[in-house]
C-alpha cells in the first residue's frame, strides 16, 4: 500500500476509536472496518501490520500475542473525543419507574458497581502487566511521546516500529527503551536520532503518560 492509503486506513481506525471511546483497536475489529470499505476490503491487514507499515501498532506480550492498533496520536485523543461527544449528544433516555422504587434503586446500585468493578479491574490489570514485565511494547510507544517533546518539530516524527526487542524490562516496573525517530531540525532537514530512554510505570492506565515517570533521556 502506498503512504496515502494508509493515512485513509488509519483515519478510519481512529474515527471508530473516538465514536466508541477506545484507544486501541484489536485486529478482529480492524478487519471489521476495512471489510465495510469499498476500498479496502480486501486488504491484508495482518501481513501489513507484520511488514510495519501501520505505524505505532504493536503485539502485546501476553500468550497468545494479539495485534494492537493504537490512536494514531494519543497526544491529541482527549481533545478529539471531548469533541465528537460535544457535536454528537446522546439524546436523552426516557426513564420508566417501575411501581416498586426500591427495586428500582436496587438495580441501579447493582449497575454503579459493576461499572466501578470493571474499571479497578480494568487498571488494575495493568498495574500486574507492569509487575511482570508485560508492558514492554506500551512503554515503547509511551516513550514516542516523552521523545516528541525534546524535538524541534514534533509533528515531522516517524518512529521506528516498536518490536520487543527494543525494550527491556528493569524490575521494579522500570522499562528501557532504545529506538530511533526521523524528525526535521530546525533547518528542515530530516535526520535520524537513536534515543535511549528509562520508564517507570506507577499505575493506571498505561496509555495516559501521566501514569509514567522520565528516569532518564539520551537522544544522540
Amino acid at each position: 500500500m502506498v503512504e496515502s492509503e494508509i493515512d485513509e486506513i488509519l483515519s478510519l481506525f481512529d474515527s471508530k476509536m473516538i465514536a466508541s471511546g477506545k484507544k486501541h483497536l484489536p485486529l478482529r475489529t480492524a478487519n471489521e472496518i476495512l471489510s465495510e470499505s469499498d476500498n479496502f476490503k480486501n486488504v491484508n491487514l495482518k501481513e501489513e501490520l507484520k511488514s510495519g507499515k501501520i505505524p505505532n501498532a504493536y503485539q502485546t506480550d501476553t500468550t497468545p500475542k494479539q495485534w494492537r492498533i493504537p490512536y494514531s496520536d494519543i497526544n491529541k485523543y482527549a481533545e478529539r473525543r471531548k469533541e465528537y461527544l460535544r457535536n454528537n449528544p446522546k439524546e436523552p433516555t426516557q426513564l420508566i419507574l417501575p411501581t416498586h422504587q426500591k427495586k428500582n434503586y436496587g438495580c441501579l446500585i447493582i449497575v454503579v458497581i459493576a461499572f466501578v468493578i470493571a474499571y479497578f479491574a480494568s487498571t488494575s490489570s495493568d498495574k500486574h502487566k507492569a509487575d511482570n514485565g508485560e508492558l514492554k511494547s506500551e512503554a515503547c510507544i509511551i516513550s514516542q511521546q516523552f521523545v516528541s517533546r525534546q524535538l524541534f518539530s514534533p509533528k515531522s516524527a516517524e518512529f521506528g516500529v516498536c518490536t520487543e526487542d527494543k525494550t527491556k524490562y528493569l524490575g521494579d516496573n522500570r522499562y528501557q527503551v532504545t529506538n530511533y525517530v526521523d524528525a526535521s531540525n530546525q533547518f528542515g532537514a530530516i535526520l535520524r536520532k537513536t534515543y535511549y530512554i528509562t520508564l517507570r510505570f506507577n499505575k493506571g492506565e498505561w496509555d495516559d503518560i501521566n501514569n509514567w515517570t522520565l528516569e532518564s533521556i539520551d537522544i544522540e
